[in-house]
């Protein structure tokens, strides 16, 4: 009769979504698997029967291994660290008769060992600093110092740690309640040609119950806890679902950051007809004229969409996007609309960029306009479309219809020299 063997268990547990590290810990888990020469090292916290991976550096995936990964009590050697059964150094894991028996060595095929407890103020152990290898290695007695030494580092940070932790926490329940919700609430604003008065596009811009961080600030808050491309995909998608509502010849700009645009956007659009898609590149990292960017960037091009750079005249950043971009529309920051009637310095800066655009073929399209001296101007100035709330305020989704159904804008005629 054939006994069968009971399944051993993982060491192994649930993965769970942990907020993106702070760079400098990041940095400091990086030095120290350098210094020991090992394949991987990790920072973890503890958190009841487990040990909840936050921080990785090096090559997690040959361990199985990815930040939110959790380790199990009991079948895994830093419990057995933590005790004082097993040293915090282990040069030769698979020559060590207890640790060589437990799962996560099989499990990922651990050669060497190497962790400390990093305590809490009340002595505690908060959580654990350590490094993995495959194979053995020649850990010495510095090593051991080392490895103390970024733990005192990082204990002295345990207070900040755990505050940033509740904060990124707070970001990540916040913007996931908002994604699983269908997304941010979405408002239109009009573009109009400052010739005809007619709408030429409706831009989707993106509204969120705390008013406080503002669109900007929710953004960037979503992309320090790794969810900004799907936040801002979520919003793309909304906004397409009102795109039949639009004139036949008008456009709907979305926004896209480089990150989105890089690693989601082409797949994302691949079955939206983009001939009346006008995507903006926003500048909330520096990669909008990377080599990646600017080959999805033309790949959507090559399917019809058009391509913007927002913010231009605000800072050396926009001009670059200009280069680097070739857009097809350029977006004049309400900086430089703010009093340019009154202004000889942004008027000139204004007639530089429309003469950039004509340059280069590019649309250029006054955003912010808040007074009839305002539009005047930038239209004298050869500004081909105008935005902003003295044309047309942002509109509820409901009200869009009775929006664009109106009569054209009447833009009068100038009172201004040119």
């Amino acid at each position: 009769m054939s006994v069968r063997s009971r399944p051993v268990p993982s060491a192994l547990g649930q993965t769970v979504e942990v907020p993106r590290p702070d760079p400098s810990v990041v940095e400091l888990v990086e030095i120290v698997r350098r210094q020991l020469r090992m394949d991987l090292a990790w920072l973890a916290k503890i958190d009841g029967d487990l040990l909840v991976l936050q921080v990785l550096a090096g090559d997690g995936d040959s361990f199985g291994l990815r930040p939110g990964a959790t380790v199990r009590s009991g079948v895994s050697i830093y419990s057995h660290v933590l005790s004082g059964e097993l040293p915090h150094l282990i040069p030769d894991v698979r020559a060590d008769p207890l640790a060589a028996e437990m799962a996560s060595v099989k499990e990922l095929n651990i050669g060497s060992y190497a962790a400390v407890a990093i305590p809490d103020s009340d002595g505690t152990p908060y959580g654990m600093l350590g490094c993995l290898a495959h194979q053995p290695c020649p850990l010495r007695t510095r090593d051991s110092a080392f490895l103390r030494l970024a733990a005192e580092v990082l204990r002295d940070s345990v207070t900040d740690l755990r505050r940033l932790w509740r904060q990124r926490s707070r970001i990540w329940r916040e913007t996931s309640e908002i994604i699983d919700a269908g997304g941010p609430k979405l408002v239109f604003q009009p573009m109009f040609d400052l010739a005809s008065g007619e709408v030429v596009g409706i831009e989707a811009l993106s509204r969120f119950p705390d008013t406080s961080r503002g669109p900007e600030g929710w953004f960037a808050a979503a992309a320090s806890v790794g969810l900004e491309v799907e936040l801002e995909l979520v919003a793309i998608r909304s906004g397409l679902e009102f795109l039949h509502l639009l004139p036949r010849r008008a456009f709907l700009t979305v926004n896209a950051s480089p990150r989105t645009i890089v690693e989601s956007l082409v797949d994302a659009l691949a079955d939206t007809d983009l001939s009346r898609i006008l995507i903006e590149v926003t500048e909330r990292d520096r990669d909008a004229g990377s080599p990646a960017v600017m080959r999805n960037l033309n790949m959507l091009r090559q399917r019809g969409a058009r391509i913007a750079v927002d913010d231009v005249g605000a800072g050396y950043s926009g001009l670059q996007q200009i280069v680097n971009t070739r857009p097809d529309v350029v977006k004049m920051d309400c900086f430089l609309t703010h009093h340019v009637d009154r202004d000889p310095a942004r008027r000139a800066i204004a007639n530089a960029l429309v003469s950039v655009g004509r340059e280069i073929g590019a649309l250029v399209v006054a955003e912010g306009i808040e007074t009839a001296e305002e539009l005047h101007t930038v239209r004298d100035l050869g500004v081909a479309v105008g935005q902003g709330f003295y044309l047309g305020a942002p509109t509820c989704a409901a009200a869009l219809p009775a929006l664009l159904s109106r009569p054209t804008v009447p833009l009068g005629a100038s009172s201004l020299p040119t």
